[in-house]
């Protein structure tokens, strides 16, 4: 099998600007694909016994017994993303080792100002005495936590 060359300057031209125009279209849709992603947050779920915002909030916690009032937070400690999102709060019990199960579920609407700040399982995010308590929705002694999940 013999391979033909293009030997017209025309034939030549047309190949190469194909070529351009191939090449330039992979590299726009790599950056659509790219502009809109955003930098992973870094943030932690707080726990605490009182809800006072300058209390004591702790990664664990020990209520007195399954329906004692607990409430949580999540900390975002990383400057990163600015804008809407929604929160979905998750209170999961463990059934075994490394398994959780959904217990209930809540969500919190709220703008990110891009910067370290605290997020509280209430309607808009905001700290107030309606935070959201966890402790009516434990009817069993376990372990427990809160998974807080960020969607833009």
């Amino acid at each position: 099998m013999a391979i033909a060359f293009i030997h017209s300057k025309k034939a030549f031209l047309a190949t190469a600007l194909l070529v351009v125009v191939v090449l330039c279209s992979v590299a726009v849709a790599y950056a659509a694909a790219t502009v809109g992603s955003v930098a992973p947050l870094k943030g932690t779920v707080m726990y605490s016994l009182d809800n006072a915002q300058a209390g004591t909030w702790s990664t664990t916690l020990a209520p007195n017994c399954p329906t004692a009032p607990w409430y949580s937070r999540l900390e975002i400690n990383s400057a990163g993303y600015k804008g809407p999102v929604t929160v979905t709060w998750k209170l999961q019990q463990e059934t075994g080792f490394s398994s959780w199960t959904d217990v209930s579920e809540m969500s919190t609407t709220m703008v990110l100002s891009g910067s370290v700040q605290s997020i509280y399982a209430t309607n808009n995010g905001v700290y107030s005495q309606s935070n959201y308590n966890w402790g009516q929705n434990v009817t069993t002694s376990g372990t427990y936590r809160i998974v807080a999940t960020l969607t833009a």
